[in-house]
């Protein structure tokens, strides 16, 4: 089961919030330019979570 960045689990977060909105800004078949990416948004101060699959 997936979890929000506020460590909730995802249905409990649905549960209390009604909606759920999500950003994606970037799909890669290279893990590093993932990786890549995240460092940016992370020196930015943004969250950054990297799902595979």
């Amino acid at each position: 089961m997936a979890e929000t960045l506020s460590g909730k689990k995802l249905k409990e977060y649905v549960k209390v919030k009604k909606s759920l909105h999500k950003v994606q800004v970037g799909a890669f078949n290279d893990e590093k330019n993932a990786a890549k990416l995240a460092a940016e948004l992370k020196k930015k101060g943004y969250p950054v979570n990297i799902v595979k699959g």
